[in-house]
């Protein structure tokens, strides 16, 4: 594990101080919350660009797919 400095603002200190003080001994320190919540924020940012990357093609490829539902549509419903 590397260490690093990082600039934080007081508001925001004070909110980490406030959920360490409130997470009943979850996080041993300061830096094992900011890990966490580091953590936990990179994989939401990740989802929410996969998510942009999907609606992406979907859109993309609106018109073919909706033209391959209809099509299904029409073969299941037979004569």
């Amino acid at each position: 594990m590397k260490t690093i400095a990082i600039s934080i603002d007081e508001p925001t200190l004070k909110a980490v101080e406030r959920a360490l003080h409130g997470a009943e001994g979850r996080f041993p320190t300061r830096s094992a919350l900011i890990r966490q919540a580091t953590a936990e924020y990179l994989r939401r940012l990740e989802r929410e660009q996969e998510a942009d990357r999907e609606t992406k093609i979907f859109r993309q490829q609106h018109e073919h797919l909706r033209k391959c539902a209809e099509h299904l549509v029409t073969e299941q419903a037979g004569p």
